[in-house]
This record gives C-alpha cells, structure tokens and sequence, in this order.
C-alpha cells in the first residue's frame, strides 16, 4: 500500500513537472513567434529603406549633373552681363 502511494505521488509529481514543462514550452513558441514576426517586419522595413536610400542616390547624381549644367550656364550668362555692361 505504501508503495502505491510512493508510486502515485511520484507519478503526480512527473505529471506536474511535465505540465510546467509544456507551459513553458508554449510561452517559448510565442515567444519565438513574435520574434519571427518582428525579424520579418525589420527585414521588409530595411528592404524598403535600401530602395530608397537607392532612390536618393540616383537623385543625388541626377541633382550634381543639373548643378554642374546650371553652374556652367550661370557663369556664361554672368560673363555676357558683364560684357552687355561695358557695352552700355
């Protein structure tokens, strides 16, 4: 009979031991879960911004030939003021 009883809470504690375990387990899973979801979020989000930051680069190339365009364009018509200047 003793031996029952030993047997049965030994079974009762592996039961419960069992049962943390399991709860843990699914808390872990969650927890992993959220993790996926956020590495994903981040994963698109720099995708994203490495299409931009591509964007932007080739709005900086366009932007410095139209500068050096406009620079060069100024300085001739600065150059035919000066000349219209001491013409007049």
């Amino acid at each position: 009979m003793k031996r029952l009883e030993e047997e049965e809470k030994k079974a009762r504690e592996l039961l419960e031991e069992k049962m943390k375990i399991q709860a843990n387990l699914h808390l872990l899973k969650e927890n992993l879960d959220d993790a996926k979801a956020i590495a994903a979020k981040h994963r698109d989000e720099i995708i994203k911004m490495q299409i931009r930051i591509s964007q932007l680069q080739s709005l900086e190339e366009k932007l410095k030939v139209d500068f050096e365009t406009l620079s060069k364009e100024n300085e001739f018509y600065l150059k035919k003021n000066a000349e219209f200047e001491l013409d007049n």
